[in-house]
């Protein structure tokens, strides 16, 4: 579970306290690509941020978690240097400029700075990750000098830090700002450190919390939702998996033949299944069935074989709503639906098969705000 890490610090006035949650997409990998509905929840995995106003002209984020301190000399709305606390060379951080810049041209120019300390729930990252810096920088791309060994678990850290990050500076700033502007600001963040415009439900769960989330010819559809099928249980498989690339040979792979009747399959059932967890129904039937078709004629594993074992004798357990590997699929985790009565029988389960349980259940709730 995620607790505050700020909770025993003396507010100082005029600081605000931003969080943001993670997210799992129990229902609608890769049909939430083409306008097709999703179900998102929220976790209790959040991205903390404390914001401290500064008299100097510097923008300064601090992580005691990670040992990092990174800071910005701030020239009205620029951000024209960089230093680094832990004595490597300074280098581009798109996660952190990225949403520092977006926020800053969001704002009229800044005569003064501001420190930033963030705090991340610790189950967005596998158990074995170990960090000397801000673990969000992809291990391929690491300069030399760090010492950064991190797999995701698959919670949509990045969306978490990005929204959180705009959403402490904006609203210290300019307080007034609605909701759906923050969002837009974070989705526009988001899309520039990714290289690409997403489906954006990862982003919108960190916004608005759990919901049904439909993207459809770039306006994004969001009915916020406040129904518990049961214990959500999240299973660490530590390995972690490119979301990306799948999705691209996904979607390719499907765009005619037999991959286009399979796709549309997957839709169906995914339609089915978000209508029969809204009504208190049966759902969830048919979908696994579906993904391995897809994964099949695509030549992608969003349900490893691996898995399928796990997931087979985890179904099979009274009192199991659902079980699967959620969102896009692939290797970052493995999750179900069950009944208070049964959870500990799923949790011997995937205890026997070296699957961590992640200390995590679905939130509900957005982003958090607390002002002194």
């Amino acid at each position: 579970m995620s607790e505050d890490p700020f909770k025993d610090e003396e507010p100082v006035e005029g600081e605000i306290r931003v969080s943001c949650p993670g997210k799992v997409l129990l229902i609608g990998g890769y049909t939430v690509l083409r306008s097709s509905p999703s179900l998102s929840l929220s976790l209790t995995s959040r991205f903390h941020i404390r914001l401290l106003p500064s008299p100097s002209p510097t923008l300064t984020i601090h992580s005691p978690q990670y040992l990092s301190t990174h800071t910005y000399t701030l020239t009205g709305t620029l951000l024209s240097s960089q230093t680094v606390s832990h004595g490597s060379t300074p280098h581009p951080n798109p996660y952190l400029t990225t949403p520092l810049q977006t926020a800053l041209h969001h704002l009229p120019p800044l005569t003064s700075g501001f420190n930033l300390t963030l705090s991340a729930s610790p189950t967005f990252y596998t158990s074995d990750s170990t960090f000397t810096s801000f673990p969000i920088i992809p291990s391929s791309s690491t300069p030399t000098g760090f010492d950064l060994k991190t797999t995701k678990t698959g919670l949509g850290s990045s969306a978490c830090l990005i929204t959180s990050l705009i959403t402490s500076i904006i609203l210290y700033y300019s307080p007034k700002t609605s909701v759906a502007e923050i969002e837009t600001l974070s989705q526009t963040a988001h899309n520039l450190v990714q290289g690409k415009v997403g489906s954006g439900f990862d982003v919108s769960t960190a916004v608005y919390g759990s919901q049904i989330y439909t993207q459809n010819l770039g306006s994004r559809i969001v009915d916020k939702i406040n129904i518990k099928r049961g214990r959500l249980l999240l299973g660490d498989v530590k390995e972690g998996s490119e979301s990306g690339g799948m999705s691209k040979r996904v979607l390719k792979g499907s765009e005619d033949g037999e991959g286009e009747i399979l796709f549309r399959k997957l839709k169906e059932v995914n339609e089915k299944a978000i209508e029969g967890y809204v009504k208190g129904e049966r759902f969830g039937e048919g979908v696994r069935s579906a993904i391995q078709s897809l994964g099949t004629i695509t030549n992608c594993e969003i349900e490893p074989s691996v898995r399928k074992n796990v997931l087979d004798e985890t179904e099979n357990i009274e009192g199991v709503e659902y079980a699967c590997v959620p969102g896009a699929g692939g290797f970052d985790a493995i999750c179900c639906v069950v009944r208070e009565e049964a959870v500990d029988e799923v949790k011997e389960v995937w205890r026997k098969e070296g699957i961590d349980i992640l200390d995590v259940q679905e939130d509900g709730e957005g982003i958090r705000i607390e002002r002194f």
